[in-house]
């Protein structure tokens, strides 16, 4: 069962996909063990300071963690090196730099904010190589 009581399977086994407090019910013959688990997203990556956006499909855009990534509550602002912002968005989408996106510089470098209502939780360098 997942937090709110909801069954999520009947079988042997189950695929967990959202983070939560889950309840194990394994019944033998008249007997059941409860078990109660929490299921959390372990990022294995840190925010990337550099992007090679030469089109081969890999590290052609900035992807950042899931604890910053898609979340309503953290916002994420690009700036280019005259300090104008390029990119302002809650709910980042690992998506930028867009295919429209004209990079005039071999190797031009951005700067990041990644912040919540109350703090900055990351900042740093975006090194773009074409």
């Amino acid at each position: 069962m997942d937090g709110n009581n909801t069954e999520i399977s009947t079988s042997d086994n189950a695929s967990i996909t959202e983070p939560g407090t889950y309840t194990l019910i394994a019944s033998i013959d008249n007997c059941d063990i409860v078990k109660q688990f929490e299921v959390s997203i372990l990022d294995t990556f840190k925010v990337p300071n550099v992007i090679t956006v030469n089109g081969d499909g890999i590290n052609d855009q900035w992807v950042i963690p899931n604890s910053y990534s898609n979340r309503a509550d953290v916002n994420v602002i690009i700036y280019n090196g005259q300090g104008e912002e390029v990119l302002n968005e809650f709910e980042y989408k690992n998506n930028w730099p867009q295919t429209s996106t004209a990079f005039t510089k071999q190797n031009m470098v951005f700067y990041y904010k990644i912040r919540n209502a109350n703090e900055v939780l990351k900042q740093g360098t975006i090194t773009v190589i074409r």
